[in-house]
Parts: structure tokens; C-alpha cells; sequence
């Protein structure tokens, strides 16, 4: 029967529970195309265990012109970061004006340093400084 196949389905899946003390933080693009603008801190302290499962990054304003966007995820301390986490998409200019601009999600399950700070950078193919939304979402591994 269904419900006895959802029954151990249901004891079986693990699916983790996303911590929401991580809030949405405002990054900028360099204002030169294709150049990371600075770091930006996300959370100082992961604590122990983690794992970073996705991203989520909008932009705040609407370009003219399609852009490719490039983010970066690092740990380390401020003015040391080490990329851990790269992904990048192609945003569409004539697509964001007719449905808005969504946010663009990428998965990453990648496991955390224990108590690591973690940051964050983005570049953009636009040759002026845009502002980005980005939300992470950490777990327990």
C-alpha cells in the first residue's frame, strides 16, 4: 500500500534542517566588468559540523544589457578568504524585465570547516558597481 511505502520512506530520508540564523546580506560587483568585488562577511562563526547546501543570489536593480554572474563563498579570516565555493549563471536582461528579477539558487553540499568565518564575493560582466542579494543555507552535516 502507499501509505505503508511513505511510512518507511518517511523513517528512512534524512533531510537536513536548514539553520535561519544566517540572514540575507547586500554584496556589489567591482564597478570594472568581470573584476570580484570585496569580501563580505556572511556568518563569523559556523560552529562545528557544517555543511553549506545552497545559495541564493538576486540582483537589486535592473541592467540594460544581459550579464554573466560569478560568486564566491571563502572561509578565513577578514583579508585572508580562500575561495571554497564558485558558481556562476547568465541573467538575462529581456527575461528580468518582463518577470522580475528572481533569485537564482545554486546547490552546493560542501562540508565546512569546523568554526570557519565564512565570506563572500561577486563579479559581474557589467562595468559599473551592482548590488546583489545573497542568502546561504548551513546545516548539520
Amino acid at each position: 500500500k502507499a501509505s505503508q511505502i511513505w511510512g518507511l520512506a518517511r523513517r528512512s530520508l534524512r533531510y537536513p534542517i536548514f539553520e535561519s540564523a544566517y540572514p540575507a546580506v547586500t554584496i556589489t560587483s567591482s564597478a570594472s566588468a568581470n573584476t570580484f568585488g570585496s569580501w563580505i562577511q556572511l556568518i563569523a562563526d559556523v560552529g562545528t559540523n557544517k555543511k553549506l547546501y545552497y545559495v541564493e543570489l538576486s540582483p537589486l536593480s535592473i541592467s540594460a544589457t544581459d550579464r554573466s554572474i560569478e560568486f564566491e563563498v571563502g572561509e578565513g579570516a577578514a583579508a585572508s578568504e580562500v575561495a571554497v565555493a564558485r558558481g556562476g549563471f547568465l541573467l538575462n536582461h529581456a527575461n528580468a524585465v518582463s518577470m522580475g528579477y528572481m533569485p537564482v539558487v545554486v546547490s552546493i553540499a560542501l562540508n565546512l570547516t569546523n568554526n570557519a568565518r565564512l565570506s563572500a564575493r561577486v563579479r559581474d560582466s557589467v562595468a559599473s558597481a551592482i548590488t546583489y542579494s545573497i542568502h546561504i543555507e548551513v546545516s548539520t552535516s
